[in-house]
């Protein structure tokens, strides 16, 4: 067995966690990796069968961009312009529920997705409560003025719908680029999970620390961070004093995810990087696929895939050159 120990994964419910023997040394709940508009890198962007497969691969939080349809019906969908992913033209606001529903969503991406259609808010949440899976949901492309400045009607929807699924708590409402949405939701349902983007430095926590009281959970969202792009690691420790959680966007590449995480940063938003990856020989990414713990093999496959299967644990063997292995939601 490489690395002496063994990792137990439960996906499925938090539960399982609780019937871990005592004495292994490390275990692992998938939470640290969010994956961008479901498997953004291999399949169509906000498809059903993106996002499944992305919590088929392991990832716990799925992160997706809320429109509404020209009758008011909410929908995830990534981009605006219906040229730049199906086949159809004009804007998701543009256009009916009944009209997108006949648009090819797939085939842009590739011929084998032909046929898949746009996915309804409604049925994420239905997705993701199957899966105990959560929400990171972006409404950075509803216009403030448009959307909420001069009603509720749109927040209502949102809010009625999750809370219809008993999703309250798994969903993440990231502001966007007006901090009032987030204010509005929350004079519409106090004790949401928020996500708040534009925080670079202490001073930008000092400003707005104290406007989302009785938050759930508060994230500072620090935007998007590259190899050349360091993080101010002493804002990262102030937000975490206050109790707060950390998130980080569009991190593709493996050293500088390794960095974050050790500078406390929770969250990373991934297009490429899996919930669970190791270094080969080669030092080169893979994923580990290992037989369920039943299973009397004391062998562990390296494979460029990962299919876990409901309520299942898996017996993962495990080197020192493992990633992710804190929980931290």
């Amino acid at each position: 067995m490489v690395g002496g120990g063994v990792l137990y994964i439960a996906r499925k419910s938090k539960k399982l966690l609780q019937k871990l023997e005592d004495g292994f040394n490390k275990f692992i709940e998938l939470n640290n990796f969010i994956s961008h508009v479901g498997l953004f890198s291999d399949m169509p962007q906000s498809t059903y069968s993106s996002f499944n497969e992305a919590i088929i691969r392991g990832y716990h939080i799925v992160d997706a961009d809320l429109q509404f349809t020209k009758d008011k019906v909410p929908v995830i969908c990534h981009e605006e312009n219906l040229e730049n992913f199906s086949n159809g033209k004009g804007t998701i606001e543009s256009k009916t529920l009944e009209e997108l529903l006949k648009l090819d969503f797939g085939s842009k991406v590739n011929k084998k997705y032909e046929g898949e259609k746009i996915l309804t808010f409604e049925g994420l949440l239905q997705l993701c409560k199957e899966n105990n899976a959560i929400i990171d949901l972006n409404l950075e492309h509803l216009d403030y003025n448009k959307y909420f400045e001069s009603t509720n009607e749109y927040m209502k929807i949102i809010i009625q719908l999750v809370e219809h699924y008993g999703m309250i708590d798994s969903i993440i409402f990231n502001d966007g680029p007006n901090p009032n949405t987030i204010l509005k939701l929350k004079g519409i349902r106090n004790d949401i999970s928020v996500s708040i983007s534009n925080i670079k430095t202490k001073e930008d926590i000092d400003k707005i620390k104290d406007k989302y009281t009785g938050s759930k959970r508060i994230i500072y969202n620090f935007g998007e961070i590259t190899k050349d792009k360091n993080i101010d690691e002493n804002a990262v420790k102030y937000a975490l004093s206050l109790g707060k959680k950390v998130k980080v966007g569009n991190v593709d590449d493996l050293e500088c995810a390794q960095k974050l995480f050790s500078s406390g940063v929770n969250f990373i938003t991934t297009k490429k990087l899996h919930p669970f990856l190791i270094k080969n020989e080669k030092q080169d990414p893979v994923i580990v696929r290992c037989s369920p713990i039943d299973d009397d093999s004391s062998e562990c496959d390296i494979d460029d895939d990962l299919a876990l299967k409901d309520n299942e644990f898996y017996n993962i063997y495990y080197t020192d050159n493992i990633y992710n292995l804190s929980s931290q939601y």
